[in-house]
């Protein structure tokens, strides 16, 4: 199986028979292994027909609930996964495998409290389940919770010791900046598993975060040589580059990895802020624009990056557009009401701009430029005695009292 970026998991489903056409003419059994063999086989679609078959037949087999889950699954469509995995477990509670699997749908989802419910419960009925154990600590760690996400791995390394495990592991390692025990456990991954090429780019981001450079970007020639067809390590290895001022080969490495993966909206917002570096804001808002059509999910970044080249070229209301664009998406997002507060006094607009500003502080009362910015604003409204409220207050932020 081919790791997961974030983390790994996967679809437990029971073994198939052979075959696959299913037919009213035989009996719910025959249907049934039909059915599974036409998930081994990648038919999915024919695997809901025979599924759909049985449960038609026999209303109560929870069995047939849950392998029509596991094609809807496969097929990304999560919602009728999770409908069947629901009546599986109404039909057999017992049965850890709908559990563990309606997890994964949820996860899949984003829905990350009911997945880590349904891990449980499948830990509960089965708590030798390193599957289970993994996923959960995935989960636990897109929450944030990465001292758990650890314990989970941990314990699914003890009782199966797979490479995925370690990777995950190490990358909550990495996330906590323990980047030497992320190195740990990404060697141990790539022990087990020589061709992994995730654990040779992360493994070389632990090595370039601890400033050596040349096991880093060695990690990153063999990520890509064990998989060419993958933009992480272009990426990564353009990062670095960028970072240590080489900008050209940074600038070589998003055009390959916009070569291999033309649909990878990462790629395009690192070569429009190599762009922006540059001084290229034409070529930075075109990338950041394509970063907006490419994740809608993802659209403040693309819309907060490109409203800062649209400032530097001087197109200030389309700055100011799209960070309007932003606070509608993400009305917490405090860096945006700042940015808009900022052009708004370049068009001398000081009272939008005032209002922008306190925003910003109400969304993010720790920042001590927000203060220092409206304090600018007020005097150039001539409200000398709230300007001096928020110099005093921006030096009280900046030093804090023991």
């Amino acid at each position: 199986m081919e790791p997961l970026r974030a983390g790994t998991f996967t679809v437990l489903a029971l073994l198939p028979a052979l075959g696959i056409a299913c037919s009213n003419r035989e009996t719910p059994m025959t249907t049934f292994d039909r059915g599974l063999a036409a998930i081994a086989k990648g038919d999915h679609d024919a695997a809901i027909a025979c599924f759909s078959e049985v449960v038609q037949r026999e209303p109560g087999n929870a069995r047939a609930y849950h392998e029509r889950g596991v094609a809807c699954s496969h097929k990304g469509d999560y919602t009728s996964a999770i409908s069947d995995y629901t009546n599986s477990i109404r039909l057999e509670p017992g049965y850890y495998l709908a559990h563990y699997n309606r997890g994964v749908a949820y996860q899949h989802r984003g829905s990350l409290d009911q997945a880590i419910k349904d891990f449980e419960e499948s830990l509960r009925l089965s708590p030798m389940n390193a599957v289970a154990l993994n996923a959960r600590g995935n989960a636990l760690q897109a929450k944030g919770d990465l001292a758990g996400a650890i314990a989970d791995f941990s314990k699914a390394i003890s009782i199966r010791d797979e490479a995925d495990y370690h990777y995950n592991r190490g990358n909550a390692f990495r996330l906590l900046g323990k980047l030497e025990l992320a190195v740990e456990d990404y060697n141990e991954a790539i022990r087990i598993h020589p061709g992994f090429s995730l654990a040779y780019n992360n493994r070389g981001l632990c090595h370039g975060g601890m400033g050596d450079l040349e096991r880093a970007f060695g990690d990153f020639a063999e990520s890509i040589r064990l998989n060419p067809k993958d933009a992480t390590a272009f990426v990564s290895r353009a990062e670095f580059r960028r970072m240590k001022g080489n900008l050209d080969g940074a600038l070589s490495d998003f055009m390959e990895a916009i070569r291999v993966d033309p649909s990878n909206p990462r790629v395009f917002n690192g070569r429009g802020n190599l762009y922006h570096e540059k001084g290229d804001y034409d070529r930075a808002i075109a990338d950041f624009s394509e970063v907006i059509r490419l994740a809608p999910q993802n659209e403040i970044v693309g819309y907060f990056n490109r409203s800062n080249a649209y400032a530097l070229k001087g197109d200030v209301a389309r700055a100011i557009a799209d960070c309007t664009e932003v606070t509608q998406l993400d009305p917490r997002f405090a860096p945006a009401y700042h940015r808009r507060g900022g052009l708004y006094g370049l068009e001398g607009k000081h009272g939008n701009a005032i209002a922008d500003f306190t925003m910003a502080i109400r969304l993010s009362p720790g920042e001590v430029e927000f203060y220092r910015a409206r304090a600018r604003s007020y005097r150039a409204v001539g409200d000398i005695e709230n300007a001096a409220k928020d110099e005093k207050k921006a030096k009280e932020v900046a030093v804090p009292p023991e």
